[in-house]
């Protein structure tokens, strides 16, 4: 997914393609849509073209909701309400926020990611829940994890607060992983490994990797919150 590691301005577009396959509907006009910054704007209209959602866990807000919070757009939400990101209005490439809200929530602090990078990276994060196959391993060591990973590259992007700064999304041929820190209380730095793919057959390399004790578990529902069913790091 060579879209994923050297980032354009056409990598929203190809990655979709890439993971829901053609786009299948006409992009759906938004007259609210005109007011919000423009790399938001090409978000709703490039995810319209698929009948897929393309969010699985947390969301956008549609144009008509959008408010100004502490001088900030609100434009993204987690899906339990927990947590919420923001950019400046105005700008073809604003910086994107993100605080946890509350009667006396803290000052939005700077994710380090332009709209659109944040826009890009908030589409592989759902596409990772929602993929219809998946597989995850927890608790395994440093050497099991480079085992996995051992022919996967980063996402350039920075890491967010959200759900915890430990949490890294990797890419590979075909697939995505997701990495955090286990939960585990012995002194042994030990990771959770989530492999998300739009097919089994990009999983079948990994899921042969001996001594990987692979499990699965059913993919998030559009917009709902399937909170029992989610791996250690999303809880």
């Amino acid at each position: 997914m060579e879209e994923l590691l050297n980032i354009t301005s056409e990598s929203l577009s190809r990655f979709l393609t890439r993971w829901y396959g053609d786009p299948d509907r006409p992009i759906s006009a938004n007259p609210e849509a005109a007011k919000i910054p423009p790399p938001l704007r090409v978000w709703h209209e490039i995810a319209s073209q698929w009948s897929t959602p393309v969010t699985t866990l947390n969301h956008p807000l549609d144009p008509s909701e959008l408010e100004i919070e502490d001088g900030k757009l609100v434009f993204w939400v987690e899906n339990q309400g927990c947590w919420t990101w923001s950019t400046n209005i105005n700008g073809d490439a604003p910086i994107v926020f993100d605080r946890q809200p509350g009667s006396d929530p803290e000052p939005w602090a700077p994710t380090g990611e332009t709209l659109s990078e944040f826009l890009l990276h908030a589409t592989v994060f759902e596409a990772i829940v929602g993929a219809p196959c998946q597989m995850y391993v927890e608790n395994i060591t440093e050497e099991v994890l480079s085992q996995i990973t051992s022919e996967l590259r980063p996402l350039p992007l920075p890491h967010w607060r959200w759900p915890s700064a430990d949490v890294r999304i990797l890419v590979g041929t075909g697939l995505l992983a997701q990495v955090s820190d286990s939960m585990a209380s012995d002194t042994i730095r030990r990771f959770d490994v989530t492999i998300a793919a739009p097919s089994s057959d990009a999983l079948a390399p990994l899921s042969n990797l001996a001594g990987v004790p692979w499990k699965s578990y059913t993919p998030v529902e559009p917009q709902e919150s399937n909170w029992d069913d989610l791996p250690d790091f999303l809880r």
